[in-house]
């Protein structure tokens, strides 16, 4: 999880860490995905009619 340079941080790496190993997160079915973009936005819409809840 701390294998990052000196100074950079991966919030994408960070919340897709949260989310598999938080245990609410879990408990509670939350899926992760990534929006970076139009193509990422209909990735989550996607995600939203799958899940109970998502990051």
């Amino acid at each position: 999880m701390n294998d990052y340079p000196q100074g950079i941080w991966n919030a994408t790496e960070y919340f897709k860490h949260l989310t598999a190993t938080n245990r609410l997160a879990k408990s509670e079915g939350f899926t992760f995905c990534s929006v970076s973009g139009l193509d990422g936005f209909e990735e989550a819409l996607d995600h939203m009619q799958r899940s109970k809840a998502f990051i």
